[in-house]
């Protein structure tokens, strides 16, 4: 089984990911920290060092390795992961995806705090959420080709027994 867990950055697709790891013991895989793997640099240092273009090479590719490798379980992608190279169909092909999705005032709070994100880093809270409502436009096409929607305004905890019932 493979599920993808889309959505903006802090719509909670890796404390999700966790969750349904755990609940239906299965091997859990964060697309960042894979890339930080494959790499040994931050994402920071890959955006501040090759850019986001570089970036998202290397998101197009670890699909590749998912799909050669055979590995199965939950992934949490990267927010942009779904928007570039056609990502979206390729991982609508290998399983089955799930957006969370959140609301604007939502993302703007869990995201406000946030210091580790490249792209929204230097951003006081007015600009995120002009950058934020931008994004979301932009990328709205992507997520909504996932199999399935959730809100991931709920709990974590209730978001992942959602996805276990659409699964079943």
């Amino acid at each position: 089984m493979r599920v993808f867990l889309i959505g903006y950055m802090g719509s909670g697709k890796s404390t999700v990911g966790r969750i349904l790891s755990d609940n239906l013991q299965i091997p859990f895989f964060d697309t960042d920290l894979m890339i930080e793997e494959m790499t040994g640099k931050t994402i920071k240092e890959i955006f501040d060092q090759k850019g986001e273009e570089f970036f998202r090479k290397l998101e197009r590719s670890l699909i590749s390795k998912i799909k050669e490798e055979n590995l199965h379980g939950i992934f949490a992608t990267g927010g942009g992961m779904p928007c570039f190279y056609q990502n979206i169909e390729e991982i609508n092909a290998l399983g089955i995806s799930f957006y969370l999705k959140c609301g604007l005032d939502k993302l703007v709070n869990r995201l406000s705090q946030s210091v580790d994100r490249p792209l929204i880093s230097s951003k006081n809270r007015n600009e995120l959420r002009s950058f934020i409502a931008k994004h979301l436009g932009i990328r709205k096409s992507f997520y909504s080709q996932a199999h399935y929607t959730v809100l991931g305004s709920r709990t974590p905890e209730k978001v992942a027994l959602r996805i276990i019932q659409l699964l079943n």
